[in-house]
């Protein structure tokens, strides 16, 4: 059994992992920061630091290009390829979850605080449809079908589906 061994960083209190296809490195969100790990040098490659962040879920789109950050407030678009953010950023929706379609066109993130489920269409920077849920326990979990057509939200009692374009 081989142990990935990352060196301490600055506050460095590890949330997520995330591979990144079609590359080979795993994008660590660590704090206030993202860490891009090249495992077969063990060794980082790049670092994106978000002043202020508390980063708790990373996924990255088909295509490895971009990543999608959920954080302690909000939900951030990254263009890994050029480390910049994007300009789409959702503020008040605290995220345990986000997640791309298979077309990396939408973006879809849950909260357990009010336990809100949302679509973004990146594309339009707009919001596609936004479920308030209003039930007294939190979702498990959220994930698209293969076709991207559905979404599947595990709740407490069963598994909810909704629509992975229209909402």
């Amino acid at each position: 059994e081989e142990q990935l061994s990352i060196p301490p960083l600055p506050r460095s209190i590890f949330y997520d992992v995330e591979f990144r296809p079609h590359v080979g490195t795993l994008a660590i969100g660590a704090a206030d920061r993202i860490i891009e790990w090249d495992l077969a040098t063990n060794s980082a490659i790049q670092m994106l630091v978000l002043p202020g962040a508390i980063v708790q879920d990373l996924a990255f789109s088909p295509d490895g290009n971009l990543l999608v950050v959920g954080e302690a407030s909000g939900v951030r678009l990254i263009d890994w390829e050029n480390n910049q953010e994007l300009p789409l950023y959702i503020t008040d929706v605290p995220n345990n979850e986000v997640l791309f379609s298979v077309d990396g066109a939408t973006v879809a993130y849950r909260s357990e605080v009010g336990d809100d489920i949302a679509l973004r269409n990146i594309n339009q920077n707009s919001p596609i449809q936004i479920k308030e849920r209003g039930v007294s326990e939190p979702s498990s979990d959220i994930e698209f079908s293969a076709d991207g057509q559905m979404l599947w939200v595990v709740m407490p009692n069963g598994i909810e589906i909704y629509n992975g374009v229209t909402g």
